[in-house]
């Protein structure tokens, strides 16, 4: 499990609780955020909708360098006013602001509000400049229940001007005008629906679309009332925000896809956005559905049960829905892992089965919570520490097995020479060589033996599957079967050979054939566990170097111990003639080849679980 913690590091997914790494492995659903987790979080306003028509807006990043085109015809944005209004509406009603170092542009705060300043600059607004000629005196912060951010500011005539954008519908229902041709005129239910089915058309483009609105508070108006002044507003139009995905992320959906896993995607976005981003990234077709918060809130939970079976994508989420969407994956047996980065979304990742914490957006108290955190808020980041997952716990049942088959060698070889009435076939001090100098060494580098090529492509671990399985025993009940009757052949075949002068020169010579007999059967079997159906020549004989180093190591430290008179007296063994070693080596290698046999003919005789 430690090993795997410092692979998953390497591959940014901190793991804070040990269990994490485990459960990962058995993950069979991923609950995702969409920006910057699927998406690079490199928001860029790409469209505006304003009097009817469209604006598009070019340039790249968070440099305020960019034209505003019109049916391929540039637009001066100092001669339109209506584009003046409401990208002063929208750098106002901002808590972002553009930082340049060294030549190169980013964004202090929120990367959606900072797009908004992006844009406001390329159109000549100056963020700063017009903050201190209008200071903020009120506000009402962005809350995902109403879905809007509300700003008030003291202009020089001594009116104030309150500013809002947020959620297109949302907006629009706030507003009882329009801005259209320089005049201010009633919202009418044809122009209601009008901007709605365009924040749609932009949605299903993949944007994130957001809407702004304004009013004048005449000088008289001393005391606002902030729920009040945020209504009957005059609605000035939309703009479109486009995140583009992370190409590894799309590559980690499909190997999700492949691995048996889930991914749900949850976002506020509106619907159409996220069905095109969804779409994008592999998560959902088009025949798949989407459900809305909205729609969440009125199904009764025994009905989402079911239902949640058959959602890819939830939008216009809140933190709250994530929390029932957790509950209602679980209800349906499933190893759900969220993501999650506010502090209202602490909740959905302490019930979740393996809660993530964004590292570089993600809040300290939801890290805290969380049982892992992504370094880069990488989703790709998410499917590799699944991946380092399944191979811990592969390993972790590579190294047992491995240990376990040793004992029942050892078991059969003594107790059957004890019931065929030879002496003991081997020594204590010789079982505890091998068991600590042989055995310890190779046990070690299996721990980290490279993920198997088809890691991702065997369905989730379940959660009560144990590191011994049907399959697993049969397989090391067989190779202890091959071990245990060539150590006994060896040991029967060392007496015969002697003859009766065995009984002059004692069982030196035989107790040391079985001994190095069992030794390299070890050294052999280390290399059947690398892989259970795979040829030792498919996965690379030094696709391990640890282990043919301790495979080496041990190999030229046991023969060295036949010749030193020291350890010679030590172990009670002696140096063997070259006829005495080809047999040993012969007949210890056949675990391998009888194994490389059995997975060249019938690789998958012992995946039963």
């Amino acid at each position: 499990l430690v090993v795997g913690i410092r692979t998953m590091a390497k591959r940014n997914a901190i793991i804070r609780k040990l269990q994490a790494v485990e459960t990962l492995g058995s993950a069979t659903v991923i609950c995702t955020d969409k920006t910057g987790t699927l998406t690079k979080n490199e928001m860029t306003a790409r469209a505006l909708y304003l009097n009817g028509e469209l604006i598009e807006i070019t340039g790249e990043g968070y440099t305020p360098i960019g034209d505003f085109r019109k049916d391929g015809a540039i637009v001066n944005p100092k001669e339109h006013s209506h584009l003046q209004l409401f990208l002063r509406a929208m750098a106002l009603c901002n808590d972002a602001h553009i930082v340049q170092e060294d030549g190169r542009y980013s964004i202090f705060g929120d990367p959606t509000e900072g797009a908004l300043v992006v844009a406001a600059a390329k159109g000549g607004i100056d963020k700063e400049k017009e903050e201190k000629e209008t200071p903020r005196v009120a506000e009402v912060p962005f809350e995902p229940e109403r879905a809007c951010m509300t700003t008030v500011h003291q202009f020089a005539d001594g009116k104030r001007h309150i500013y809002t954008k947020g959620a297109p519908e949302r907006v629009v229902h706030l507003c009882s005008e329009i801005y259209i041709n320089g005049k201010v005129v009633e919202l009418n239910e044809d122009l209601r629906n009008q901007v709605l089915e365009e924040g749609h058309e932009l949605a299903a483009r993949g944007y994130r679309v957001l809407g702004g609105a304004y009013r004048v508070v005449e000088e008289s108006e001393h005391h606002l009332d902030l729920d009040e002044c945020g209504r009957d507003l005059v609605f000035l139009g939309l703009v479109g925000i486009v995140d583009p995905p992370r190409r590894e992320a799309i590559e980690a959906v499909a190997k999700c896809k492949s691995a048996g896993i889930r991914v749900v995607m949850i976002t506020g976005d509106h619907r159409e956005t996220a069905r095109a981003v969804a779409e994008e990234m592999g998560i959902m077709t088009k025949k798949d559905l989407i459900l809305e918060g909205r729609e969440l809130d009125k199904i009764p939970d025994e009905e989402f049960e079911e239902i949640v079976e058959s959602v890819k994508v939830f939008a216009r989420t809140e933190p709250r829905h994530k929390l029932r969407i957790v509950r209602a994956l679980k209800a349906r047996g499933h190893i759900v892992a969220m993501t999650g980065d506010g502090v209202n979304d602490a909740p959905a990742l302490k019930e979740a089965d393996v809660g993530i914490a964004m590292g570089i957006t993600g809040t300290q108290i939801t890290k805290e919570t969380s049982d892992m955190v992504l370094a880069d808020d990488n989703f790709a980041s998410i499917v590799a520490a699944v991946e380092e997952g399944r191979t811990t716990f592969g390993n972790m049942r590579k190294v047992t097995s491995y240990l376990i088959t040793t004992t029942i060698n050892e078991n059969i070889v003594l107790f059957s020479s004890l019931l065929l009435g030879f002496p003991l076939p081997f020594l204590p001090l010789q079982i505890l060589w091998i068991n600590m100098v042989t055995d310890g060494l190779c046990d070690k580098t299996l721990v980290v033996e490279p993920r198997d090529r088809d890691v991702l492509k065997e369905p989730p671990r379940p959660p009560k599957e144990r590191i011994i399985t049907k399959g697993v025993a049969y397989r090391m009940l067989f190779l202890a079967s091959i071990m245990a009757l060539g150590t006994i052949f060896v040991y029967y075949f060392s007496i015969q050979s002697l003859g009766p002068w065995v009984f002059i020169y004692g069982y030196k010579e035989p107790r040391t054939m079985t001994f190095y007999t069992l030794v390299f059967f070890q050294l052999y079997n280390a290399l059947n566990m690398r892989s259970q159906e795979y040829s030792l020549f498919k996965i690379g004989l030094l696709s391990n170097k640890y282990l043919f180093a301790a495979f080496i190591a041990s190999f030229v430290l046991n023969i060295s111990i036949a010749y030193v008179p020291f350890f010679q007296e030590l172990f009670q063994i002696m140096p063997l003639p070259l006829n005495d070693w080809i047999v040993v080596l012969l007949v210890s290698s056949s675990v391998l080849v009888v194994e490389e046999i059995r997975k060249l003919f019938a690789p998958k005789l012992f995946s039963r679980k």
